[in-house]
């Protein structure tokens, strides 16, 4: 692809060249296989010592989204709005706000996360005078709630559309920085803004931020297990020393400290105990779960 040189696809590229000069591929019949995991995209070292590549295959990047558009904010038509509210007000600063919240995502998906601060001081602190005193409306908070519930699910899903998908380290550090500056971002950026506007931006941030931390997390969990699961002598010795912890005394125990108030909690554990001892007598061969009963399970935890 010509044209300049994006460092964050330069740092993807030299990580999967890396992944696969060591010759680490999923096998053709495994059910783990994919195509961004196929040989055919393998760097690999012919009899000369020659590093060759034959068809470069790239991780997964945001890069992929570009042009991808937010859905549809709210209608003024829909909205029971007072009657010290002006429509048209309203409406205009829905408009303004949608075209702000494609900005922050279309800079996401090219991955110039620094940007959004930009983008974020330059839309609050440049409100146009005439629009300042409806941003204290709860009936305008709310639908900055909802615009905002709306934007952050349309960025988690082009940063990480399935936990299952392979990121590279680099992506996933630049994620998780993104989500610790954020709210810092906007402490600046709605600095002297009402107050029930700052509280509803800040707790859907926060939020938002703790969704990106957990998926990071999980997809590095997924990626670990995977060469876990795809080896039969791991699993096997996983499976035998599960099968030697005393699961009933561990029960007991974490139940002795419980108070009884907390009875969904109780039925919750005994719940899991009964899976991991029905799992810890399951034969090997039938463990290895399908990739979509990981997704699933995932889903649940996410």
């Amino acid at each position: 692809e010509n044209g300049p040189s994006c460092p964050l696809h330069d740092a993807i590229l030299s990580f999967h060249l890396r992944y696969h000069y060591y010759g680490i591929a999923v096998k053709e019949t495994s059910q783990y296989y994919d195509v961004m995991y196929s040989k055919k995209g393998a760097a690999w070292v012919n009899e000369t010592g020659k590093k060759e590549v034959t068809k470069q295959t790239v991780a997964y990047s945001p890069r992929s989204k570009l042009g991808t558009l937010l859905p549809e904010f709210p209608n003024v038509k829909d909205l029971n709005l007072p009657a010290s509210l002006p429509e048209e007000r309203v409406s205009t600063f829905i408009m303004m706000y949608r075209t702000h919240c494609q900005r922050i995502l279309d800079t996401v998906i090219r991955a110039n996360f620094d940007e959004v601060q930009s983008f974020l001081l330059h839309f609050w602190q440049g409100m146009p005078p005439h629009m300042l005193p409806v941003l204290g409306s709860a009936t305008v908070v709310n639908i900055v709630g909802v615009c905002d519930s709306i934007l952050y699910k349309a960025i988690s899903g082009v940063l990480m559309p399935t936990v299952l998908q392979a990121l590279p380290d680099s992506l996933t550090q630049v994620i998780r920085k993104f989500a610790k500056q954020l709210d810092e971002w906007l402490k600046i950026a709605l600095h002297d803004l009402p107050e029930n506007l700052r509280n509803i931006k800040f707790e859907l941030s926060r939020r938002f931020s703790q969704i990106l931390k957990r998926q990071t997390s999980l997809n590095h969990l997924c990626q670990a297990s995977r060469t876990v699961i795809n080896s039969a002598d791991i699993t096997f010795q996983m499976l035998e020393d599960w099968r030697n912890v005393d699961l009933n005394s561990i029960t007991k125990q974490t139940l002795y400290t419980m108070e009884d108030s907390q009875e969904e909690h109780r039925q919750l554990i005994i719940h899991c105990t009964q899976v991991a001892t029905t799992t810890a007598a399951t034969p090997t061969s039938i463990l290895t779960p399908s990739r979509a009963s990981i997704q699933l399970n995932v889903e649940r935890c996410n």
